[in-house]
């Protein structure tokens, strides 16, 4: 008879101990536009954000991270379909291209299937209020595809190429967090 308490025992609380060693999913989103241009900001400092160092972007120009304003930075529109290609704003023919572990632009593909122009976005938190400085997505992370377990990466020193570093960690690095600004 102890035995059988005992056994039930260990076992609820092994299932307590075990439950409770889980993390809590957190519920994610992905962010929508609505077809109107954005600044992709990051969510450490929103003194920084993604820009071209040209006033206006050239095919095979790298994209930086700058301070908001210092340049004329690309605003950038998402398709809301899965994965997202970032078209330039300033020109529309160039897109946010993954190459070689840096961003750069390049022409973007005439049918959107080119995979180192698309890229996956998991947010916090969205929202749909279009108005100038209303975020569609807060603390964002952006993966390229076509890079297993990578995502964007911003330096923290002003000009500094934005770069590809590994997701996996926890909690992420808020180098790696960007708001998605209307």
């Amino acid at each position: 008879m102890f035995t059988k308490f005992f056994t039930i025992g260990v076992s609820v609380a092994l299932n307590i101990i075990s439950a409770s060693a889980n993390p809590i999913a957190r519920s994610t989103c992905t962010p929508n536009a609505q077809g109107a241009a954005v600044s992709i900001v990051s969510s450490a400092s929103s003194a920084w954000e993604w820009s071209d160092l040209n006033t206006t972007p050239a095919n095979e120009d790298v994209l930086y991270g700058a301070p908001v304003g210092g340049f004329a930075p690309p605003n950038f529109h998402l398709s809301q379909d899965g994965q997202y290609p970032l078209a330039s704003d300033v020109n529309n023919n160039l897109a946010a291209t993954s190459s070689g572990g840096e961003l750069i632009f390049t022409p973007t593909s005439a049918i959107g299937d080119q995979e180192y122009q698309l890229f996956n976005f998991t947010c916090r938190s969205c929202g749909t209020d279009t108005m100038p400085g209303q975020a569609a997505g807060l603390s964002c992370k952006i993966f390229p595809v076509g890079y297993l377990n990578a995502c964007i990466q911003i330096s923290n020193t002003f000009y500094e190429p934005l770069g590809f570093a590994d997701c996996n960690s926890l909690p992420p690095s808020p180098l790696q967090l960007f708001d998605i600004i209307f």
